[in-house]
């Protein structure tokens, strides 16, 4: 199918970009990258930028929310937090995800299972990644120590 700017597609999100962006893939297996949205969210969004294998979009409408989708924190505003839609374990594993994903495909590292004997594994072991512990920062969680802000800048001058 051929796809086009301001199309609709309703996709379900099955990962997360880097930048925070939902990633789902149409029936055709089209790539969309949706932002605001989760792993899980089934969502309605319009194609904003089309390129032959993948789209960006705008989301329309959470047609279903994920499980792993939290309301507890919300960084829309300064942007610092790309996974803040997500439940803290849930940005734990995608991070992790990342991390490997990169080294194995950028850098061609074979890691050995994690479970395998340190001593006896060929190549290096990827550890899982430790988080922070709700009592962390005097109680304040997992959410108190990021401290990284986003600004969008533009030169164009805006008449008034």
């Amino acid at each position: 199918m051929e796809y086009k700017k301001n199309d609709y597609l309703t996709v379900t999100i099955e990962d997360m970009s880097s930048e925070g962006q939902g990633i789902g893939k149409a029936e055709d297996g089209f790539v969309v990258f949706v932002p605001d949205s989760v792993v899980g969210d089934k969502v309605k969004a319009t194609l904003t930028k089309v390129k032959k294998n993948y789209a960006f979009s705008e989301l329309e409408k959470i047609e279903e929310k994920s499980p792993f989708r939290s309301e507890d924190f919300d960084c829309r505003i300064c942007g610092g937090c790309p996974l803040g839609f997500l439940q803290y374990e849930k940005q734990l594993e995608i991070k992790e995800n990342q991390v490997r994903n990169k080294l194995e495909r950028l850098a061609g590292v074979s890691f050995a299972a994690a479970d395998a004997d340190d001593a006896a594994a060929e190549g290096p072991v990827f550890h899982p990644i430790i988080g922070m512990r709700e009592d962390d920062n005097d109680g304040d969680g997992p959410f108190r120590y990021r401290n990284k802000a986003t600004m969008a800048i533009s030169h164009n001058k805006r008449e008034t």
